[in-house]
This record gives C-alpha cells, sequence and structure tokens, in this order.
C-alpha cells in the first residue's frame, strides 16, 4: 500500500509538473499570437499607405497622359 501511494505522489507531482509547464507554454503561445496581431496591423496600415501613394501617382499619371492626348489634339487640328 506505501508503494502504491508513493507512486501515486510521484504521478500526481509529475502531473503538477506537465500542467505548469503547458500553462507557460500558453502563455507564450498566447505572446506571440499578440505579436503577429500586432505586426500584422502596422503591416496593414504601411500597405494602406502604399496603396493610397500608388493611386496618387496613377492619378497624376492619368492627368499628365490627358493633359497629353489634349495638346496633341490640339496640335493636330492647328496643323491639320
Amino acid at each position: 500500500m506505501y508503494l502504491k501511494l508513493k507512486r501515486l505522489d510521484r504521478t500526481q507531482a509529475e502531473y503538477g509538473r506537465i500542467l505548469t509547464q503547458s500553462g507557460h507554454a500558453l502563455n507564450q503561445a498566447g505572446e506571440a499570437v499578440r505579436g503577429f496581431s500586432t505586426e500584422g496591423r502596422a503591416i496593414l496600415e504601411a500597405l494602406d499607405g502604399k496603396i493610397e501613394e500608388a493611386r496618387a501617382t496613377l492619378s497624376a499619371l492619368e492627368a499628365g497622359r490627358r493633359a497629353l492626348a489634349s495638346d496633341f489634339d490640339r496640335q493636330t487640328r492647328v496643323g491639320g
């Protein structure tokens, strides 16, 4: 009976250590997920800024293209 109780005591101690380690691992996983979330948000914000820059550049290019086409049309009408 004593040996069985000793074995049970060791098993419970091991179980307690495993639960503690699992708790630490879960805490670390939670911190990692929070870090990914924060980094992801920063990346999305930076990407949004770059998309806005690209839209502004495209608008400027389109305006320049229209101006050139308009100038070309005027020159061909005057010259033709």
